[in-house]
């Protein structure tokens, strides 16, 4: 078996990917399960947010109030995606935050932030290599969680997909179809 990995940027773009055909199998974070009633939609994982800082960053908690990211500078990904709309709810409420540079993939923020430059906003499975490579790392509160979801068109998989689904569905927090739905009346 083979499997081919690209990347898309946004939920809608990920559910867009499999509906067409250009994708089996998407993978999508989010706040929350993405209305998608055509296909078939595992939950992963639920990751919290974090605060990403320079090294050196001073702080005296290992959490940071969401108030508390007015005012600072920002290293971040396009708009769609969960992080994205965070920071931007804070530059829509105090003009001292300013946003110093947009990066179309993740992989180039921590790199931007571990230089000094800006604090970005991360799930927490960035934490580990955050803080190795010396950024301080804090969960937001009140906590905001990035729901990690598969999806898939149901009935129209290779026998590779339906193996890779089945083996997401044995071991995902939950799943859901529209059959599933439907009986939980």
């Amino acid at each position: 078996m083979m499997v081919n990995v690209a990347g898309v940027f946004t939920p809608s773009e990920t559910v867009e990917a499999v509906r067409s055909g250009t994708a089996e199998i998407g993978l999508l974070g989010s706040s929350g399960q993405p209305q998608t009633a055509d296909l078939d939609v595992c939950q992963l994982e639920s990751q919290p947010l974090v605060l990403i800082s320079p090294p050196g960053t001073e702080t005296d908690s290992e959490t940071i109030e969401r108030r508390s990211l007015n005012g600072l500078r920002f290293v971040i990904s396009p708009r769609g995606s969960l992080m994205r709309q965070l920071i931007d709810n804070a530059l829509v409420h105090d003009s001292a935050t300013s946003v110093i540079a947009e990066m179309e993939h993740r992989t180039s923020l921590l790199p931007l932030v571990r230089s000094g430059i800006g604090h970005t906003v991360m799930p927490d499975s960035w934490r580990e290599t955050a803080q190795s490579s010396g950024c301080v790392v804090r969960r937001i509160v009140p906590e905001v969680n990035l729901d990690i979801f598969a999806v898939s068109r149901r009935g129209e998989l290779t026998p590779g997909g339906q193996a890779l689904m089945a083996l997401i569905h044995s071991r995902a927090l939950g799943s859901h179809t529209v059959s599933d739905s439907s009986s939980k009346t």
